[in-house]
């Protein structure tokens, strides 16, 4: 009997230990997440109030300091300590990561630990790529595929079609800036007014945007758009905006003159697209008016919301005219729109020399 209860014993304290084991992993994993989580969020917003500071004079506190390096200083952005500890930690888990997945994209590794693909190179120590070929156990039959590799292809393959289709946009892009750099504003006066802003992403993080393949303008280039000049006395406008620049999209309805009355959202089917906080389904349109004017008799039936298919990036649907149709007068003027419609006359028309205000900005530099 005592030797079966020490028996028991043991087989109680082996499973206890697994058990803890497991525990400690999960809490392990469930840390790495919420700090990986909680350090990307404390980087981008401390980083959001820099930029904020240097905006005018903000960082000079008054008289506290007198350059901006004294001020940059005294953030210690340049803590050597603490980037002696990353860079140590970067290189021990880049060498692990080589040791368990030798095939492994050393791009990848560098997009995965925040460093340059060079400097994941020289982290990594000669012939770890190599270990798994002359370790025990190496498979040695001829075309046999090493254990990892099928991954390490897959990474590979959609690091390139990553750079080919930043390459492409890239070209849309330039492509994009060439034709709107040859068009002006048109004369004439709008009942209506459709504006479709290129709003510039460069300040989104990727995690919150799907990048355009056109030309972008900035906020000040928007601002510079002489709207007034389209506008009939009595005039309806709809401008439209993403989630990121509802509140951007507000103030300049107003710098251009209108007065916002109503928003109007496009509720997108499935897949969802990306953003920075929530998952978009949704678009609007903000519906703004000059002068004393109403919508026509049949807006009274239009409900705030409308559901329609998706297109190109970037293009509206049909539902949304049938909508500025019912409830606005003609003429119709239009900006930035994917495709030409009969009764909607396009703002911008192919000139030599384009105005300045009308030079549109790429992203920034990646």
């Amino acid at each position: 009997m005592a030797r079966r209860d020490s028996g028991e014993s043991k087989k109680m304290k082996k499973t206890r230990k697994m058990v803890s084991q497991l525990d400690e992993n999960s809490r392990a994993y469930g840390s790495l997440q919420q700090g990986v989580h909680i350090a990307g969020y404390a980087l981008g917003r401390s980083l959001s109030e820099l930029e904020a500071l240097l905006q005018g004079d903000k960082w000079k506190f008054g008289s506290r300091f007198k350059t901006v390096n004294e001020f940059l200083t005294s953030v210690h952005l340049d803590e050597k300590e603490q980037l002696r500890l990353a860079t140590e930690a970067r290189k021990r888990i880049a060498a692990r990561i080589k040791e368990l997945q030798p095939t492994a994209s050393v791009r990848k590794i560098a997009k995965v630990l925040g460093g340059s693909k060079s400097q994941i190179q020289r982290d990594v120590p000669r012939g770890t790529a190599n270990s798994s070929k002359t370790g025990k156990g190496s498979d040695s039959k001829s075309g046999s595929v090493p254990k990892g590799t099928s991954s390490g292809i897959k990474a590979a393959n959609l690091v390139l079609r990553r750079e080919t289709a930043k390459e492409d946009r890239l070209g849309k892009v330039a492509a994009d800036e060439q034709r709107v750099l040859a068009l002006k504003p048109v004369p004439g006066k709008f009942r209506t007014i459709v504006l479709d802003p290129a709003w510039e992403y460069a300040w989104l993080s990727l995690a919150g945007r799907a990048k355009p393949g056109y030309a972008m303008q900035t906020i000040a280039q928007l601002e510079a758009l002489d709207v007034a000049a389209w506008a009939d006395d009595l005039c309806h406008l709809y401008c439209w905006t993403t989630n990121n620049f509802m509140a951007e999209a507000t103030r300049l309805v107003k710098h251009w003159g209108f007065q916002h009355r109503v928003l109007l959202t496009w509720i997108k089917p499935p897949p969802f697209g990306l953003g920075s906080y929530f998952r978009n389904s949704t678009e609007h349109v903000l519906f703004a008016t000059r002068g004393e004017t109403t919508t026509r008799h049949a807006a009274a039936s239009i409900p705030t919301h409308f559901e329609a298919p998706r297109g190109e990036h970037s293009e509206k649907p049909e539902k949304f005219y049938e909508i500025v149709r019912a409830a606005s007068y003609p003429p119709y003027g239009e900006a930035n729109q994917r495709g030409d419609r009969k009764d909607f006359t396009s703002l911008f028309c192919p000139v030599t020399d384009a105005p300045e205000e009308f030079k549109p900005v790429t992203e920034a530099a990646e």
